[in-house]
């Protein structure tokens, strides 16, 4: 079923929005009464073209700008104005109204110039009549089409343009090794503005051209077996600080890789820093010389070092680890679920003995660290350091012997 292409009522028969109806109206442009007449005999007749007839351009502009029509058959020599020079006068004014040149003049020069100036199509008048008209609803129907898939893609294309600059992911258009388009997220990443990646090869993003190429040879591979590419990249901010990416990249067509691909990009630095952080300290527990105790979601201890044993031997009571856990730890364990990696400072008595915890959550990574000092060791400690110091601002002097 064809839809009508109308109008949003802004003037010149402005760009339209599809309803569901058969009919399609349009605006005939012809010095001549008698052909204007013919195009309704035979337009009409299926009655799903509606002709509304004029005999001069400036006619024609005046109805275009006043009301809303699907779209515009025009011939070509006219008094005071010509049909392509009708047709260049809409264009100009971003007028995107399908456009017919129906005409007795077929010279080859004319046919150029009608479809550079953006008409849809061009037919020459003359022959059969009823197969002539036939071709000239074929024409006009196959143009609003088209001019109503364009405005589709259009808008399409606007509401992702808006998703995508709005994600928070780094998100960037590639085309022959060289960025097309970025969102804000990936400019913010590496550290420039939007203008200043686009047209940016990507060479310049990578610590080196041995990295570049590495990279490259992965991508390709992945592209040719799988379709897609999904690694991990080091790139180099703006001003030199590197940064880590987890990288998805995929073509906008899978047949046609000419087209561009997309990228999207996830900082995943932070991520890694407390990941190595956390590996290191988990490699060398005999080296913590304060109690240290981890735990999981739901409270159970995963993990105690010898100086929390140690403090509970040396505590002369009935302890055991659970008194290292705050009172309040299902409080810090459920708000793991919305914090991200944080710190937390409590104060819990073990047998006589004070201590204070520095809490660490990661829901990351689904633990909670408490590292616990002894108060009155730690204020011993603090005192000898400040002794010290101030030993080596004021030496003491030494009398002579005689």
């Amino acid at each position: 079923m064809l839809s009508a292409y109308t109008g949003k009522g802004t003037g010149r028969g402005g760009e339209g929005v599809l309803l569901d109806r058969r009919t399609l109206r349009l605006l005939m442009v012809d010095d001549e009464v008698e052909m204007t007449d013919l195009a309704r005999l035979f337009l009409e007749r299926s009655g799903s073209i509606s002709i509304d007839a004029v005999h001069s351009v400036t006619e024609a502009l005046d109805r275009l700008d006043h009301e809303t029509f699907d779209g515009v058959i025009s011939d070509y020599e006219m008094p005071g104005m010509n049909g392509i020079a009708f047709l260049k006068v809409l264009r100009a004014s971003q007028n995107t109204i399908p456009f017919v040149i129906f005409t007795g003049h077929g010279r080859e020069e004319v046919v150029i110039e009608a479809l550079n100036s953006g008409a849809d199509y061009y037919l020459q008048k003359g022959g059969e009549a009823q197969a002539q008209y036939a071709e000239l609803a074929h024409k006009i129907r196959r143009a609003v089409a088209e001019r109503e898939q364009e405005r589709q893609i259009r808008e399409m294309h606007e509401v992702l343009s808006a998703i995508l600059s709005a994600s928070a992911h780094g998100i960037a258009l590639i085309r022959g090794m060289r960025l097309q388009w970025v969102n804000g997220s990936l400019a913010g990443m590496l550290g420039y503005q939007e203008e200043e990646l686009v047209g940016c090869h990507l060479r310049q993003l990578y610590p080196g051209e041995e990295e570049y190429e590495q990279a490259g040879e992965q991508i390709r591979a992945d592209l040719r077996d799988h379709g897609r590419s999904e690694l991990r990249i080091r790139f180099v901010q703006k001003h030199g600080a590197p940064i880590d990416c987890d990288v998805h990249i995929a073509p906008l067509d899978q047949a046609h890789h000419e087209y561009g691909h997309i990228i999207e990009l996830t900082d995943i630095t932070r991520t890694l820093v407390i990941k190595r952080e956390m590996t290191q300290l988990a490699a060398f527990p005999h080296l913590e010389i304060n109690p240290v105790i981890e735990v999981n979601p739901v409270g159970q201890i995963t993990y105690f070092n010898e100086a929390a044993i140690d403090v509970l031997i040396n505590s002369g009571e009935e302890v055991d680890l659970q008194s290292f856990l705050p009172v309040d730890l299902d409080q810090i364990l459920a708000a793991m679920e919305r914090e991200e990696t944080g710190s937390i400072f409590r104060t819990v008595m073990i047998g006589e003995r004070q201590f204070s915890e520095h809490i660490t959550i990661s829901p990351q990574y689904g633990v909670a660290r408490i590292s616990a000092i002894d108060q009155r060791l730690a204020a011993i400690a603090a005192q000898k350091l400040k002794e010290e110091n101030n030993s080596l601002m004021n030496p003491v002097s030494h009398p002579q012997q005689s």
